[in-house]
């Protein structure tokens, strides 16, 4: 299996972000986690990283610039558009999650409510061979939750 090893996180929810963390030093995963807060820090960084991450949750909700801002950013800058980009989201808009896959977006993984739900969550994510994050997708299988 081919995992991951540098992914970072785009949220503006401190809590999210620090759940996140504890579930992926909880399942003993030995992989670099970068956390941002917005859009605008994402950007940046991404621009300024000196090794660019494997994959992104992004979270679409977020101050000063939204996600789905962000994707479309990514996916139109040719240093960055082969970045896979996981949405971590709440929302259950499926008009939403369409336009997701449309702009390019790898998966659309639903914030599950509570520790063990999320634990799991993430343990069948990080357990996908990180081929699957570049592969096209129909919708059913785009959606993770």
């Amino acid at each position: 299996m081919n995992t991951l090893q540098h992914v970072i996180i785009a949220d503006d929810d401190a809590d999210d972000r620090m759940l996140f963390r504890d579930i992926v030093k909880d399942l003993g995963l030995k992989l670099s986690l970068h956390t941002v807060n917005d859009g605008v820090e994402l950007m940046e960084y991404l621009h300024s990283a000196t090794q660019m991450p494997e994959a992104l949750f992004l979270d679409i909700n977020m101050p000063k610039k939204d996600g789905l801002t962000c994707l479309r950013e990514i996916k139109a800058d040719p240093a960055l558009c082969a970045l896979p980009v996981i949405i971590f989201s709440n929302s259950e808009n499926m008009v939403l999650v369409e336009m997701m896959l449309n702009e390019g977006a790898a998966y659309f993984v639903r914030k599950q409510p509570g520790y063990n739900k999320m634990l799991k969550l993430l343990n069948r994510l990080f357990s996908l061979d990180k081929q699957l994050l570049v592969q096209q997708k129909g919708l059913h299988e785009f959606v993770i939750n």
